[in-house]
């Protein structure tokens, strides 16, 4: 899809910073990532899938992106000094951050002091050195509006913004003969 192409582009290349890919829920956009995008990406940036459904907790996955970083047991570290970590070790390679549901990070949009997290985490991505790719549900999209007003990013589709749609009839059904076939059916 076009989506595809746009995010990708923006992946290997330098600029923008932020792009959020959304739709539906069941249009595909995780499977558009994961065997889509996540393979076209340069080898020269260090892709980091992060599954916010299972990672309820953004500082705790930390541990998985940082493993560089000595932490006690008892000791946590939060989102913003994470990603401001993630792109200053990235001086030799880009990395790319994508969160898929993103909208279970953001549903705690609801908790002022989260959402100044995200805000302050996500202005560490440069383009550069580190990326973010947000994969969300189209029903969050005023939530992810109001995210990036406070980032002082304006949304435009093609540029940071791209659209998974749903699968119109006739392309499902030639989607399913396909995965069919596939599995000798």
């Amino acid at each position: 899809p076009d989506a595809l192409g746009a995010a990708g582009e923006h992946a290997s290349g330098g600029h923008p910073s932020r792009v959020v890919l959304f739709g539906p829920s069941g249009s595909g956009k995780s499977s558009i990532v994961r065997a889509g995008l996540m393979p076209r990406v340069d080898d020269g940036v260090d892709v980091h899938h992060i599954d916010a459904a299972v990672h309820q907790r953004p500082g705790a996955l930390l541990r998985q992106l940082l493993p560089d970083i000595t932490l006690r047991d008892d000791e946590s570290i939060d989102l913003p000094r994470g990603f401001a970590a993630l792109r200053g070790g990235a001086r030799e390679r880009k990395r790319l951050i994508v969160v898929d549901q993103f909208e279970q990070w953001r549903g705690a949009g609801r908790d002022p002091r989260r959402h100044e997290d995200l805000v302050r985490a996500l202005r560490h991505c440069d383009g550069t050195g580190l990326q973010a790719l947000l994969v969300v549900r189209d029903d969050h999209w005023l939530q992810m509006r109001r995210l990036m007003r406070d980032l002082e990013l304006p949304l435009f589709e093609d540029h940071n913004t791209a659209v998974v749609d749903l699968f119109d009839l006739p392309h499902a059904r030639r989607v399913l003969q396909a995965f069919g076939r596939g599995y000798g059916q």
